[in-house]
């Protein structure tokens, strides 16, 4: 007995020390697990961020549809958090087309109304895969009663302008714009030409100079800010991303605005603004591009005022002609209305086929990777693909010039679709005014396929009509996958 006592406290402060160390461990686990806990949650998107995709929505749906709704306040708390948004009809107004003439060049005029001292303006795209376009905050030398942008548009849209006042209230307002295809349109079919003049910048005075009063100019900046969802129609490969991040501009040192933009901003951005200038002096631009170069260049206050000049952008032309071969010009601009070899229909025309059975069906439309570029916290949410029911999505194969394996893979997919039967009918469409079908059909009819049927008007016209449309996910070569993933 005497013995095992002795034994036992012996053995005691090798017991101490384990029972020591066990806590000690149970300690780091509880930290490690925290820590852990903590990093999820740091990497995690908010809730907010996550839920639209959970409110993602048909494109082509119309304006008052109630996942329009749905999606705009999923993105509303992914940007604002739990402020809340004013009706702002009092506040600020927004022009922008009903429908647009160019998808990548869309006209919006903001124009500040009410009298209340407002410090920035937030620019929503609701349907654009990068939702917030821009940011504009105004400095004490500027004069924030009307700004004048051009942005893309890349599906049926809302668009949201919300205004920002001192004390941090905010209020918006909301246009419906009808255009598809702005974001992969391609800026040039020469990216060096593109390229060419970078960072080069013009201000244009517009209207008479007085000391004291309120004065509009016109910034035009040479930049194809290539967006990484523009597919160059030559190569077939995605253009690099590379666009204008910050616009500053300052009136003799002092701030007239801060402008943070995405890549929903046009080709060769133009801004018009105001300020109001006390005398002779300089405005000053400095440009910041995703590739961190900067640009900076000055221009004299006052100057010979310009006239703002007639409107640049195209207007639909009912007589294009086809082309001798496929198009690789802009992808987003008027097309024929004939494809030798094939026949054209409409909306009516294609529910009766899809009544009768036996039809294939083939959207061409791109899907866009995320831009490499694109800030980290930037919110990308493409909303799903809307198609016609029973279309297969051949994401790629529209382009004017492919490769061997799109080639192949176009080709292997219609004979598998057809049963490898050239008098089996096809449809082929994308998005109005967007020539990816144009090239398809017309590819589908070199191949041989005897009954070749182009759709002309596209998911937008579809939905028009008022029939229902479904979603799909892309099929694609493993090559362009493998940008996809990497872009991702």
């Amino acid at each position: 007995m005497g013995m095992n006592d002795r034994s036992r406290r012996r053995m005691h402060p090798s017991w101490l020390i384990a029972a020591l160390l066990f806590v000690l461990a149970l300690c780091a686990t509880a930290v490690v697990a925290t820590t852990a806990a903590g990093a999820a949650e740091t990497l995690s998107p908010p809730e907010s961020m996550r839920s639209i995709g959970e409110a993602s929505i048909d494109g082509a749906a119309p304006a008052d549809d109630p996942s329009r709704i749905e999606r705009w306040n999923a993105l509303r708390e992914a940007i604002f958090g739990k402020r809340m948004v004013m009706d702002g009809t009092a506040v600020i107004q927004l022009d922008a087309p009903a429908r647009a003439l160019d998808a990548a060049l869309v006209p919006l005029n903001l124009t500040l109304v009410g009298g209340k001292l407002i410090k920035g303006v937030y620019l929503v795209i609701d349907n654009n895969p990068s939702p917030l376009a821009g940011h504009m905050t105004f400095g004490p030398k500027a004069d924030p009663s009307s700004v004048k942008l051009r942005v893309r548009v890349n599906e049926y849209t809302l668009i949201h302008a919300v205004a920002e006042t001192q004390d941090g209230t905010l209020y918006g307002v909301s246009r419906f714009v009808k255009a598809a295809g702005g974001c992969s349109a391609p800026a040039d079919a020469d990216e060096s030409e593109a390229l060419r003049d970078l960072g080069h910048m013009k201000v244009r005075l517009l209207g008479v100079f007085e000391p004291g009063r309120p004065m509009q100019a016109q910034l035009m900046i040479r930049h194809p800010n290539f967006n990484g969802m523009q597919m160059n129609q030559l190569t077939h490969l995605y253009t690099a991303p590379h666009f204008v991040k910050t616009t500053e501009v300052t009136y003799e040192g002092g701030s007239v605005f801060k402008l943070e933009s995405d890549i929903s901003m046009s080709t060769d951005p133009v801004v018009t603004f105001g300020f109001v200038p006390r005398g002779k002096g300089q405005l000053k631009v400095t440009v910041q591009d995703s590739e961190d170069k900067t640009f900076t260049q000055s221009f004299d206050v006052p100057g010979t005022p310009a006239d703002a000049g007639p409107s640049s952008a195209p207007t639909a032309d009912a007589t294009v002609a086809e082309p001798e071969d496929f198009w690789n010009g802009p992808v987003n601009s008027p097309v024929p209305q004939t494809l030798t070899g094939g026949t054209v229909i409409r909306a009516p025309d294609l529910a009766a086929l899809l009544k009768r059975g036996g039809v294939v069906i083939i959207d061409v439309s791109n899907s866009p990777p995320r831009p490499q570029k694109l800030a980290p916290l930037a919110v990308w949410s493409p909303p799903p693909h809307a198609v016609i029911p029973g279309s297969l999505w051949l994401a790629g194969v529209g382009a004017g010039t492919l490769d061997s394996t799109t080639d192949g893979f176009y080709r292997r997919r219609l004979a598998e679709a057809t049963s490898q039967d050239f008098a089996h009918p096809i449809v082929v469409y994308c998005h109005e005014r967007c020539w990816l079908s144009w090239n398809a059909a017309k590819r589908a009819i070199r191949y041989g396929y005897q009954h070749v049927y182009w759709f002309p008007d596209g998911i937008e016209g579809w939905r028009a009509a008022g029939f229902n449309s479904d979603v799909a996910q892309p099929e694609m070569t493993s090559a362009s996958a493998a940008v996809y993933s990497r872009a991702g």
